[in-house]
């Protein structure tokens, strides 16, 4: 059994390593485990560009808060490969990414940026925005 981990150790500082989509290749399947399974099931891993992780999100209210711990899945992606691969976060949601197909990574995407965060915060504040019900 030692020799397993020592040869698992070996593979898994070798992906760690690689850049870009062998990097992704490795975190994607391992997502559950670097933040929790409740993010994991609202969100993949779906780009790493030039130290940007893209994560697409199941839905807008999802996409907002992974923009507020933005920085703690930075440093929890980053300490789970060793390195610090990712400098910044880019948040996408999804159109065909939700709990039943979490999996699913192509589709229509739109970015949620600081001022889509900012205006979503105004309407709320004026409680206006959302049906009541």
């Amino acid at each position: 059994m030692e020799e397993v981990g020592k040869t698992l150790s070996r593979v898994f500082e070798r992906r760690a390593a690689k850049p870009g989509a062998a990097l992704l290749e490795f975190l994607a399947p391992l997502w559950p485990r670097v933040t929790g399974p409740a993010v994991a099931m609202h969100s993949r891993p779906i780009a790493l560009t030039g130290g940007t992780l893209t994560v697409a999100a199941s839905s807008a209210s999802w996409a907002v808060a992974l923009r507020q711990m933005s920085e703690e899945l930075r440093a929890a992606v980053n300490g789970f490969l060793g390195r610090a691969a990712v400098r910044k976060l880019r948040i996408v949601v999804s159109t065909r990414l939700g709990t039943a197909e979490a999996g699913v990574t192509t589709g229509a995407f739109y970015e949620v940026t600081d001022e889509t965060v900012r205006r979503l915060e105004r309407k709320l504040a004026r409680g206006s925005g959302f049906p009541k019900g």
